[in-house]
């Protein structure tokens, strides 16, 4: 899982992969500006739709309770995810 190692040399070092996090009133929004490792990617491949296209994997729409669920494990990579709210 190299890219699970990439992150938390980043995070390491301070310089955290920057997530940003929309919320709307009845979903959220994920946009990611590099792949994640293989567990995450399937945590979100099966419980979130993808925003743009079916192949898409850095943008992603899902209910704020499968957010809740999510987020500790984007926070245990050393994600650093700024959240926006919408609505």
């Amino acid at each position: 899982e190299h890219r699970r190692l990439l992150m938390g040399f980043r995070a390491a070092c301070g310089n955290r992969v920057p997530v940003t996090l929309t919320r709307y009133k009845e979903h959220v929004h994920l946009a990611l500006r590099v792949y994640l490792p293989l567990r995450e990617t399937v945590l979100l491949e099966s419980y979130a739709w993808p925003s743009n296209s079916i192949a898409d994997r850095l943008e992603w729409d899902m209910s704020p309770d499968v957010w809740d669920y999510i987020k500790p494990q984007l926070i245990s990579l050393g994600l650093d995810i700024t959240e926006e709210v919408y609505g």
